[in-house]
């Protein structure tokens, strides 16, 4: 319909049509085109009761599959599935291994089978491409990417065999710097992926220069349009976010709400917010390789939080082992 507006327009021009005939012919095409787009949004409540327990039901029987997990048994029990049309927000204090759970959560949907684009705005290609070998190979992530010269036959065998498990895995990383709304659009136009990772919320570049003066309403705007987005595209949509450091002050430094740097409308547009904490960097006596993900809001399940493992020196989170596994270096690892 827009192309017919555009072709209209052209045809008129050419014609040498009154300015005010041209105006007119094009009101009344646009007013087409919302009646058109108003009537296709517009779903009688017996169609959509229909839709739903069709769903349901294909879902009770194992014939449909609604949502993406995400790999770790403890965290889908909580969280639940990532449903199509959400925002989810990831959010995590420095170094607590947000990038990290974000990227393994990447690669375990994509070995699902599921299309995945992942926005790196902070870390490189290469640096993700690393981690990912390191969490799927078990090779400390510091030799990959700094001392490679001190990697035994081993652990090159074992990074050649994950690398060969990894090739063909539907996973596009973009690794752009900056990074606006269109931008983000234009590539999940042209990839149609079935979820989308960005890393991160906070270093998203502005549109126009109202949003870079007002920081709190460019992430509220920012939030609401990426909503827009996963409504769109039916697919969900998980945006890391950094934490305030008013926590820091606290004597429990768990994460609520109210820590989401310019939180008010960033809260407001999610459908879930997962916090990323590791007691162990606060607190030198606790298990330093135990993670909790907090899920604080969850429009569609419950709220709760899942405990699990993070083996910091692989980048890597595991549901709780029954005999936590043994990996070289693993005491030596500093936080």
């Amino acid at each position: 319909r827009l192309t017919a507006v555009t072709n209209k327009t052209a045809a008129a021009m050419r014609d040498l049509d009154h300015p005010l005939q041209v105006l007119d012919e094009l009101t009344l095409e646009v007013e087409r085109i919302n009646r058109s787009m108003t009537t296709k949004s517009t779903k009688k409540l017996d169609k959509l009761m229909t839709d739903v327990l069709n769903d349901m039901i294909e879902r009770k029987e194992g014939r449909k599959k609604l949502g993406i997990g995400s790999g770790w048994s403890s965290l889908d029990a909580v969280l639940g599935y990532l449903m199509p049309c959400t925002l989810n927000i990831v959010a995590a204090r420095p170094a607590m291994g947000k990038t990290a759970l974000t990227v393994n959560w990447a690669v375990q949907v994509a070995q699902q089978g599921k299309k995945v684009v992942f926005f790196s705005l902070e870390m490189s290609a290469d640096e993700l491409t690393a981690r990912i070998l390191a969490a799927e190979s078990g090779v400390s992530n510091s030799s990959i990417m700094k001392s490679p010269r001190e990697l035994t036959q081993e652990e090159v065998n074992n990074l050649m065999t994950a690398s060969d498990r990894l090739r063909a895995l539907p996973l596009h990383i973009i690794d752009t710097g900056m990074v606006t709304i269109n931008v983000v659009n234009a590539e999940l136009d042209r990839i149609q992926p079935d979820i989308v990772f960005i890393d991160y919320l906070q270093i998203m570049t502005p549109q126009n220069a109202s949003q870079s003066s007002d920081t709190n309403k460019f992430f509220e705007e920012l939030t609401r349009d990426l909503k827009i987005t996963a409504k769109r595209m039916n697919i969900p949509i998980v945006l890391l976010s950094q934490l305030n450091r008013s926590l820091e002050s606290r004597t429990n430094k768990r994460p609520i709400l109210s820590d989401i740097r310019s939180s008010g409308g960033i809260e407001q547009n999610a459908d879930t917010v997962t916090f990323v904490h590791r007691e162990a960097y606060y607190n030198q006596q606790a298990d330093r390789r135990a993670a909790d993900l907090i899920v604080a809001k969850n429009r569609n399940g419950m709220c709760g939080t899942a405990e699990m493992y993070f083996y910091d020196h692989l980048t890597k989170f595991t549901d709780l082992p029954i005999f936590p596994p043994k990996f070289k270096n693993d005491d030596q690892t500093p936080f």
